[in-house]
């Protein structure tokens, strides 16, 4: 999986917009782990409060209230090798 932000680049980041809406699958979000605190963490949002993850033979699935979403994004995980 190539990263999609590179070492020296430049992000723009709104810190107030979850102030207004909740986070969506798909957001970017940056922050600081609570464990490693000087570290800033960027990662993308696959899954919402409620619903848990498998990824199984090269699929990410979502799984919330009896129901499974087969996410279609092959840059969310490695590519087989």
């Amino acid at each position: 999986m190539e990263p999609e932000f590179q070492e020296g680049e430049r992000l723009l980041v709104n810190k107030v917009v979850y102030y207004f809406h909740e986070p969506e699958r798909g957001d970017v979000i940056i922050f600081y782990p609570p464990l490693n605190p000087e570290t800033v963490y960027i990662k993308r949002i696959i899954a919402l409060p409620g619903e848990s993850v498998e990824i199984k033979e090269g699929k990410v699935y979502i799984y919330k209230n009896g129901n499974v979403i087969e996410l279609n994004e092959p840059h969310y995980i490695d590519p087989p090798r």
